[in-house]
C-alpha cells in the first residue's frame, strides 16, 4: 500500500479527506476537515504535528474540528530532514526548524496551501489560524517570522522560537508549556514568554480560574503552564480554539 493511498484511507476513517499539494517536485498531503455547513468566509485553522508524528496522529490527539466544527481545519503532513533531539539522523517527519533551514520547504508547503484555502473557501487572513506542538510549535514560530501578515493568531505548545524569533511581527500569541516537560525545559518557555510580553507591549495579566494568563491589547498574549509533560492536556485544543475565537471578536 503506498503512502498516499494509507493517508487517503486514516482520512476516512476520522471522517476528513486527504488533499495532494504539488510543492517543486514534491507531493505534500494534509488532512483536511470541512465543515459541516457552509459558511462565507469561515476560519481556517493550520496544525502541525510534532517530530515523529502524523497529520492523523494529530488529528485523533487534538480533534480541533470536533472543538470547531464551523472551522475547516487543516493538519498538513511532514517530510523527513529535521534532525532534532530524539532523532539526530533526521529520519523522522518533522518540519524546518528555522527560517531558511532544509530550502524552506516547508514554508512553500504553507504558501501552497495558503492559495488553496483562498481558492476553496475565499479564506482571508483575519480569520486564517496556526497551531503546532513540539516541533510542529517550533515551525508555527517559524510560519509567524517569515508568513505573520497572512494569519490572525499564533498558538504553539512545548517549544519556543530561537534567536531569529527576535524580527518577527507582532501578534496575537498563546504560549502553552508543561512544567514537567524533560523533552523541552520548562525554562526555555519561560523565557520565550517573558520576551513574548515585551514584545507585545503586555502590562500585567488577568489570571483566569483555569491557570491561563491573558495579557490583553492591539496584540493579546495568552499563556497556559500545566502541570505535566510534553504531551499537553486533553483539554488544550479547545483552549487554543477559545484563545482563536476571541480573536475574530476583537
Amino acid at each position: 500500500m503506498t503512502t498516499l493511498l494509507a493517508l487517503a484511507m486514516a482520512g476516512q476513517l476520522l471522517g476528513g479527506e486527504t488533499v495532494t499539494f504539488h510543492v517543486g517536485y514534491v507531493d505534500r498531503t494534509a488532512l483536511v476537515f470541512r465543515p459541516d455547513k457552509a459558511a462565507k468566509d469561515p476560519p481556517v485553522l493550520f496544525m502541525f504535528h510534532g517530530h515523529g508524528g502524523g497529520s492523523r496522529q494529530a488529528a485523533i490527539q487534538w480533534r480541533y474540528e470536533k472543538s470547531w466544527p464551523e472551522a475547516v481545519v487543516v493538519y498538513p503532513q511532514g517530510l523527513p530532514g529535521w534532525k532534532g533531539k530524539t532523532d539526530p539522523e533526521g529520519t523522522k517527519a518533522g518540519w524546518q526548524g528555522a527560517p531558511g533551514q532544509l530550502d524552506d520547504r516547508d514554508l512553500k508547503f504553507v504558501d501552497a496551501m495558503l492559495v488553496w484555502a483562498k481558492k476553496e473557501f475565499g479564506a482571508t487572513p483575519s480569520r486564517t489560524f496556526v497551531t503546532g506542538h513540539s516541533n510542529g510549535s517550533l515551525f508555527t514560530w517559524v510560519v509567524q517570522a517569515e508568513r505573520g501578515d497572512k494569519f490572525a493568531g499564533f498558538a504553539g505548545a512545548c517549544a519556543p522560537g530561537g534567536l531569529w524569533f527576535r524580527n518577527a511581527p507582532v501578534k496575537p500569541m498563546f504560549v502553552l508549556a508543561g512544567k514537567d516537560d524533560q523533552l523541552v525545559p520548562f525554562r526555555s518557555m519561560e523565557l520565550f514568554t517573558r520576551f513574548a510580553v515585551r514584545r507585545n507591549d503586555c502590562g500585567d495579566p488577568t489570571v483566569r480560574d483555569d491557570g491561563t494568563q491573558v495579557y490583553s491589547g492591539t496584540a493579546p498574549l495568552w499563556v497556559w503552564d500545566y502541570d505535566g509533560g510534553h504531551r499537553p492536556p486533553s483539554d488544550a485544543g479547545a483552549r487554543v480554539v477559545e484563545f482563536f475565537k476571541s480573536l475574530m471578536k476583537s
